[in-house]
């Protein structure tokens, strides 16, 4: 599924590929007047997403495993790039409502502060959602969903006057308080 030219709707927008990479290109931004949802084997994003009630990048299948920003492992990949070309001031969620795979979040200071929710929801026991990198999203609310999985990381996740909404299974952090 390839989108060259621009996409606009006045409600919610759904772009699914069953098979292969979701891309749009340079020209092709997608805006939707609700929520913008993108569905892919994997995904390359070239062109603007606008999204006036929220932004969703998700793989086809829930099993698949995520990667997020550059350098994280996974299959659906998302690039710092590619998160800098997510448009508005909206929330963005990254995985499936039902989305089982492994997840790894590489560290990332983010150009704008976004709710950002992170989610893989069904993992069961013995799953895996690291952040092994520091997260900075100053003034936004984080979300990382392991489920039934195990949530896990050592680096320093600095949101500022935000908020993290952390659920796993087991939850194994090391916390820093600044003040």
């Amino acid at each position: 599924w390839i989108v060259n030219g621009p996409v606009t709707a006045g409600g919610n927008v759904y772009l699914s590929s069953s098979t292969g990479q979701f891309s749009n290109t340079v020209g092709g931004v997608i805006t939707g007047g609700g929520t913008v949802t993108l569905e892919g084997d994997t995904m390359a994003l070239g062109g603007g997403v606008i999204g006036s009630a929220g932004i969703n990048l998700q793989p086809y299948l829930p099993a698949t495993t995520i990667g997020v920003f550059d350098g994280a492992a996974g299959n659906f990949q998302i690039s710092n790039a590619e998160f800098a070309l997510l448009q508005g001031n909206t929330p963005v969620t990254i995985g499936r409502p039902n989305g089982s795979g492994n997840v790894e979040v590489v560290g990332v200071t983010l150009p704008t502060p976004r709710n950002l929710t992170i989610q893989a929801p069904s993992q069961l026991f013995g799953g895996t959602f690291q952040v092994p990198g520091p997260l900075v999203n100053n003034g936004a609310n984080l979300g990382l969903n392991a489920g039934g999985g195990s949530l896990s990381t050592t680096a320093i996740i600095d949101l500022g006057s935000g908020a993290a909404y952390l659920t796993a299974q087991q939850i194994n952090l090391t916390y820093r308080d600044w003040e």
